[in-house]
């Protein structure tokens, strides 16, 4: 898992910068990259690891709707929901992204890359949101076998950009 999990997390970096950089498209393909790669790690997570295959359904399932991936979204959150198996957070969250979808499939009368800028702008924000989850729960994640380490990078990242304050922790 730490392998497609690592290769998820460079390909989600790159993509936001590119995103920075107002690349939509490569910004958009990365984050494909992205969530193939983080969803290739949720197969491959033990089953009885309920919190770490919440947050990365949630990853992943965000990851997609970055890059504008509806259907992939879509039947991966229907295939988790599905399952009952995650707690009460990822299925809410879960939830979300999928009225998030079903919203912006809503906007039809938008072109195409105007409603990719809304997908990929409302996406960015609920994967920081999955995000800023697992650094601030970054012990009980050392515990299940994540890095640390890449957690709290994340989240000095974030504090680096503004986006948090070391207060918020």
């Amino acid at each position: 898992m730490t392998d497609h999990h690592t290769e998820s997390e460079r390909h989600a970096a790159e993509a936001q910068l590119a995103a920075h950089r107002g690349e939509t498209d490569r910004a958009r393909e990365l984050y494909a990259l992205a969530a193939r790669a983080e969803s290739k790690a949720l197969l491959g997570l033990d089953q009885s690891k309920l919190r770490t295959l919440g947050v990365t359904a949630l990853s992943a399932a965000a990851l997609w709707y970055k890059a504008a991936k509806f259907e992939e979204a879509e039947t991966l959150v229907h295939t988790w929901l599905g399952s009952r198996k995650l707690p009460p957070f990822a299925t809410d969250g879960l939830r979300e992204i999928l009225e998030h979808i079903w919203s912006v499939q809503a906007l039809e009368p938008q072109s195409a890359a105007e409603r990719a800028e809304a997908i990929t702008e409302m996406a960015m924000l609920k994967h920081r949101e999955a995000e800023m989850h697992v650094e601030g729960v970054g012990v009980m994640l050392r515990a299940e076998g994540y890095e640390l380490r890449a957690a709290l990078e994340l989240w000095r990242q974030a504090v680096i950009e503004g986006e948090w304050e070391w207060r918020d922790f």
